[in-house]
């Protein structure tokens, strides 16, 4: 199952595969971000998620797998209301060489 979209430009797909790695069961998604054509230098793509009210903080867990030759940058951003995002995770994936494998990534705020 997968749902397709575009947010200002950017092609993106949403997949729900048959059985999701890290649980083993088929409850988990993964987005597919195109970054060649058409999509241009500078382009940039966000995943926005819902509020999450934790007084106790919050940890986001991702795996993510980044391949190709017209690759950039990927950012984990924290916002509290309206405040200026704060940047948690860079990884600039223009820098070579890049695994090939799915690296997991765990960011926290307190």
């Amino acid at each position: 199952q997968s749902h397709a979209g575009a947010y200002q430009g950017i092609r993106f797909i949403l997949f729900r595969p048959t059985i999701d790695h890290t649980t083993g069961t088929s409850a988990g998604y993964y987005v597919f971000i195109e970054s060649s054509y058409p999509q241009k230098v500078g382009d940039k793509a966000w995943l926005v998620s819902e509020v999450v009210e934790s007084p106790k903080g919050a940890c986001l867990d991702f795996w993510y797998h980044m391949k190709g030759d017209t690759l950039g940058n990927m950012s984990v951003y924290h916002r509290i209301l309206d405040k200026k995002p704060t940047s948690l995770w860079f990884k600039d994936v223009r820098r070579r060489p890049l695994p090939e494998r799915k690296q997991l990534v765990r960011v926290c705020v307190f």
